[in-house]
């Protein structure tokens, strides 16, 4: 699918939507110099063969692969839902020596060089096939790891799976579902897989990009157009993050989709600054500058339709703003 202006009024307003918004140089514009309208192209991306025509992974290699040292046969990235061990995918590595053959009881040695939890074991021996396999829980306080696997090779280069929980967190080390400010497009492919979609925002002077799992994942994930070649290049960031209708998380404080204005009050306080949203159906919309949230609630059911989130700060007072301008049709 393609988002148009229309249908992302429609995402903010009817469709229920949470936007996660970490933006930096994604571009403004006159409302009257906006461009309303359904004729947006899917956009060229640059990125990898294997990337563009499959589900696969960027950077996975085929299970039975043999090359020189250690190679991850599921890629750099993977899932896992928080407060267990359930990955989407089993993490191995396999060891191949300098003949390209497979290691028979090579010593493989697993750290957690990023983020907290923790692993079943701390080193494994590989099989005839040269392969190991280690389990991580994430049963700590991050949403994110960073899983290194070491050989016992002097001249064998370690190998980095890079994990992610189901969290919404907003501030400086923010998170939305799998993806955090920090990600690019390459992560985003990585952890997400293969979109339905990317969109290109129409209108002049906004620079953003639409990457689009709605039907599958309740996820649209915004990237900013940082050199304003209308591409989505692979290592341009991430700008925010639209959950869509029916994506059950919630942030900290037990706010999410479907939270009433009283229960935003008690959560965060007062809101900063109130503004007013007309597509039908309207929603009143409460700014909280320093925490970076922003939160539409629909008049007819008194109830949040939408949030914007971004890093907080006192840098963050226009972020929520531009967020709410790339969805919204003036």
């Amino acid at each position: 699918m393609m988002i148009s202006l229309q249908t992302s009024a429609r995402l903010l307003a009817a469709s229920a939507v949470l936007f996660v918004l970490a933006c930096a140089g994604c571009g403004g514009g006159d409302d009257d110099d906006d461009k309303k309208g359904d004729n947006r192209p899917v956009i060229e991306i640059h990125m990898s063969e294997e990337v563009r025509t499959s589900k696969a992974l960027p950077n996975s290699v085929s299970a039975d692969a043999k090359t020189i040292g250690l190679v991850n046969p599921g890629g750099p990235y993977y899932t896992v839902v928080m407060g267990t061990d359930s990955l989407n995918k089993e993490m191995a590595v396999v060891y191949s020596d300098s003949t390209d053959t497979h290691v028979d009881g090579g010593y493989v040695r697993f750290e957690i060089v990023e983020g907290d939890g923790h692993l079943s074991a701390d080193s494994n021996i590989t099989d005839s096939e040269g392969r190991t396999t280690i389990s991580y829980t994430m049963d700590g306080a991050l949403p994110y790891a960073v899983i290194r696997a070491i050989s016992d090779a002097d001249d064998t280069l370690p190998v980095n799976m890079q994990i992610r929980g189901n969290v919404l967190r907003y501030g400086v080390d923010g998170q939305g579902q799998h993806i955090r400010f920090t990600d690019s497009l390459h992560s985003v492919l990585g952890f997400n897989g293969t979109p339905e979609s990317i969109d290109r925002d129409p209108r002049n002077g906004v620079y953003l990009h639409y990457v689009v799992y709605e039907t599958d994942q309740q996820v649209v994930t915004i990237m900013a157009d940082t050199n304003q070649n209308l591409i989505a290049d692979q290592y341009e960031g991430v700008v925010g993050i639209i959950l869509t209708a029916g994506y059950p998380e919630r942030f900290p404080e037990g706010i999410g989709l479907g939270s009433t204005y009283d229960q935003m009050v008690a959560a965060y306080g007062a809101p900063d600054s109130v503004g007013f949203d007309g597509t039908a159906p309207a929603a009143d919309i409460y700014f909280y500058w320093a925490e970076g949230l922003t939160f539409f609630v629909e008049a007819a059911t008194s109830k949040a339709a939408n949030s914007l989130l971004g890093p907080g700060g006192a840098d963050a007072a226009d972020r929520p703003a531009r967020g709410y301008r790339a969805f919204h049709t003036r």
